[in-house]
């Protein structure tokens, strides 16, 4: 069920904002079939500040093949940069 996974990824974000293992979840996640999953792991790699996701969110933003995912990916990907300055 997308609702207890979309749950359980924001409560391990929540307990280890840190884990690497979270965010290689998340950006494997981007390329998921279920398009809220796919949602949410760009959402959270952005507000997690994951910089080893900026080449996955960049994949997304260029292929624009939703408007949605791809305004999502520019807000991550802003998020990202924005812990490099």
């Amino acid at each position: 069920n997308q609702d207890v996974r979309t749950a359980a990824l924001s409560a391990w974000e929540v307990c280890a904002p840190e884990d690497k293992d979270l965010h290689q979840t998340l950006i494997a996640m981007t390329q998921s079939p279920v398009y809220a999953l796919q949602q949410s792991a760009i959402v959270m790699l952005g507000r997690l500040q994951v910089a080893e996701a900026v080449e996955a969110l960049q994949t997304i933003q260029q292929q624009k093949a939703d408007a949605n995912l791809t305004v999502a990916a520019e807000g991550a990907l802003e998020e990202i940069k924005r812990l490099e300055k």
